[in-house]
């Protein structure tokens, strides 16, 4: 095996890692060890770029992640691998956002985004990835942001090819997250329901297991509460095979609220704790206290009840 072989096979493992399979860990460690020989500055910055993405796949360890690309970053900062040095920048933000760091998010996005030129290969699929999580940022800051709509917005007027297609349904399903946070159900299932058919005709798992989730909070908003449940445990069946532990949080938050608006609110409790045990163990600040805030009212309703 040569050097261009090797990166061919680091981004076969990179897609194993994005779509959590078993195996795709023990790859990695197998392509670091036996072909140490064929290390240049590409390969090390393809594979460093993979171990961060497992750690956050397979762990929603954040600051592992964080560490490791910043790192890289540090290390190649004058690199002429801007594509792949963008992609760490990219990751390091989507983890930032996580633990509530908007605007280290921003910062390392916007970064992103200024070394990405038109000349770099994959640039359209690289610099709409950067924008969807631009947009992600600024929809867990502000819900309903129009920046984010606009950063979607442009992300989809780059994936105009059949290739990009997946990426595509990506940005759909990010445009729908802001329709839904703004309480606009009906529009937000629109958007999910066509990003499905995409998923599902590539039979990817967890891409699946996030827009099952999404569509069955719309029909949660709609009080279609059996179409609702329906949805989120195919998700959560999904998420429990091949989900990252940030993915079983949601899956049971979204759980909870289904319960709680069919006033069960001993069920609805016991999704809440489940899903709590999970971010306080990963740190996702953002989403405990949302969590928090549900259990408080959860608490306060059960009160009323009984009173």
């Amino acid at each position: 095996m040569n050097a261009e072989q090797l990166l061919k096979q680091i981004k076969t493992n990179r897609d194993l890692i994005v779509r959590n399979n078993e195996h795709a860990y023990e790859h990695l460690q197998m392509l670091k060890n036996d072909y140490a020989h064929l290390v240049n500055e590409e390969v090390t910055l393809s594979i460093e770029l993979n171990k961060t993405l497992a750690e956050l796949h397979f762990k929603s360890n954040y600051s592992g992640a964080i560490e490791n690309s910043l790192a890289v970053v540090d290390k190649f900062r004058d690199s002429g691998f801007n594509s792949l040095l963008a992609r760490h920048l990219k990751t390091i933000g989507h983890c930032f956002a996580h633990i509530g760091e908007f605007n280290l998010a921003e910062q390392n996005l916007k970064e992103a985004l200024c070394i990405i030129t038109p000349d770099e290969p994959n640039y359209n699929s690289v610099r709409a990835e950067i924008l969807h999580t631009l947009a992600m940022n600024e929809d867990i800051k502000d819900e309903g942001s129009e920046k984010a709509i606009a950063h979607l917005t442009e992300a989809i007027d780059l994936l105009s090819d059949k290739a990009h297609e997946v990426m595509k349904a990506n940005c759909l399903m990010g445009l729908g997250n802001i329709y839904n946070s703004a309480n606009k159900a009906e529009e937000a299932l629109k958007h999910y329901l066509v990003a499905a058919e995409t998923f599902e005709h590539h039979y990817l798992l967890r891409n699946m297991a996030s827009v099952y989730s999404n569509i069955g909070n719309c029909y949660t908003l709609l009080k279609k509460f059996d179409e609702a449940e329906r949805y989120l445990e195919k998700s959560l069946e999904l998420r429990m095979k091949f989900g990252s532990p940030d993915d079983i949080s949601i899956s049971y938050f979204n759980l909870a609220i289904v319960h709680k608006d069919k006033n069960d609110l001993e069920k609805s409790g016991e999704f809440l704790a489940k899903s709590k045990v999970i971010l306080e163990q990963i740190g996702n600040k953002p989403f405990l206290k949302q969590i928090n805030e549900m259990i408080d009212d959860i608490d306060r309703m059960k009160a009323l009840a009984s009173a």
